[in-house]
């Protein structure tokens, strides 16, 4: 994988994901001995009170592996914690050797608390800096509704830029015997798509060469692209994602077939993978016709590529790629005779705010016959 030194660093940075915090609940009783020993209790043995799981599984970050089970602890110490799994990895080994298993991404303290009678918990947790300092520190709470305890938490992708609503569910007690029990609980198990043959590279890259003149191409277990072939089976073939034609090199001699994808990270860097595999199990196949998603138009701009989703009559959403993350801002729209599209959006933090504002003041002539968009820039 062919990708700059430093990009790289930045990129494992950003998988330390931050979140926010969650309050477990339980259930109201009667009799006040029982209500005392649900309270936090300091010293002594430390057993579970409360447990609730979370999972980040937003589309967009299947792509780049980011989804995600969170296993919200509340202990009778009063302490509170969240443990994350990145399912996408496919790893079912033991926590102790689970590189995508991660104890105490999140700490805090939780404590008892009451709301128009309804009793609950109320916690704070954050991610702990080397220093000791907190970041991402949040709050929330939930009460016992018929046994069953609900929060949503704010989880940040990247401390203090990038997060999102998380929903929690839990019980009074334990979920999971121990960690080990959380990973099996939620681990995948990867089915590749239907194929007739596959390409690979040596840093883990597969094409799945399917009927019809189509193909998907994967990062390890992740889907990263779409695409089309034609392959008139006396070595002359070509491959085409989005609307950049690959050349293919084949052997027909040494039944060989060959090419290289380059996958755009951000502006210029990208990643490079060199597909191969025998020639002879490609089908003879024209170009096989691209889904289009008649919602979605993606255009570019100063070397940025934008996607913008039209959810109804007024409201959309654009996005972009930064990094590893598919970066979303929900807005509105308003869309000319002509088919040029102004999106207005008001992103709520600097980061964003200042990623936003290279595109501020561009609007997008819609293509409908590709669903392109091409930049208007004021």
């Amino acid at each position: 994988m062919k990708i700059k030194k430093w990009l790289a660093t930045v990129l494992g940075c950003t998988l330390a994901v931050s979140t926010a915090a969650c309050a477990g609940v339980f259930a109201a009783c009667g009799n006040d001995d029982n209500d005392d020993e649900k309270n936090p209790s300091p010293g002594g043995e430390t057993t579970p009170a409360y447990q609730f799981l979370g999972m980040m599984d937003d589309d967009d970050l299947s792509s780049y592996g980011m989804q995600c089970a969170l296993w919200l602890q509340l202990d009778s110490d009063g302490t509170a914690s969240i443990d994350k799994y990145s399912y996408l990895s496919y790893d079912a080994s033991p926590a102790a050797e689970n590189k995508n298993y991660q104890a105490d991404f999140m700490v805090g303290t939780w404590e008892k608390t009451e709301r128009d009678g309804v009793e609950g918990v109320s916690i704070e947790v954050g991610v702990k800096q080397e220093d000791g300092s907190m970041k991402g520190v949040t709050t929330a709470m939930a009460y016992n509704r018929g046994g069953k305890y609900s929060c949503e938490l704010t989880i940040p992708i990247v401390v203090d830029m990038f997060d999102r609503g998380v929903e929690f569910e839990g019980t009074e007690g334990a979920l999971y015997e121990d960690a080990d029990e959380f990973i099996t609980e939620n681990a995948l198990t990867f089915t590749p798509p239907a194929n007739e043959t596959t390409l690979t590279s040596d840093n883990g890259g597969t094409v799945y060469v399917q009927n019809e003149g189509k193909l998907l191409i994967y990062n390890g277990y992740n889907m990263i692209a779409e695409g089309t072939y034609e392959n008139d089976g006396e070595g002359n073939m070509s491959v085409t994602v989005g609307a950049t034609k690959i050349d293919v090199t084949v052997d027909a001699d040494a039944d060989t077939v060959s090419f290289t994808y380059e996958y755009a990270l951000y502006g210029d860097y990208t990643m490079t993978f060199e597909f191969s595999g025998k020639y002879s199990e490609i089908p003879v196949a024209e170009a096989g016709e691209p889904e289009v998603q008649e919602n979605v138009y993606t255009g570019t701009y100063n070397g940025q590529t934008w996607t913008l989703t039209i959810k109804d009559a007024t409201s959309c959403t654009m996005s972009t790629q930064m990094g590893e993350f598919n970066v979303p801002f929900n807005g509105t729209y308003v869309k000319d005779e002509q088919g040029v599209v102004t999106v207005t959006c008001n992103p709520d933090n600097e980061t964003m705010q200042g990623i936003w504002a290279g595109v501020k003041n561009v609007k997008w002539q819609l293509n409908e016959a590709d669903h392109t968009m091409t930049a208007i820039a004021e």
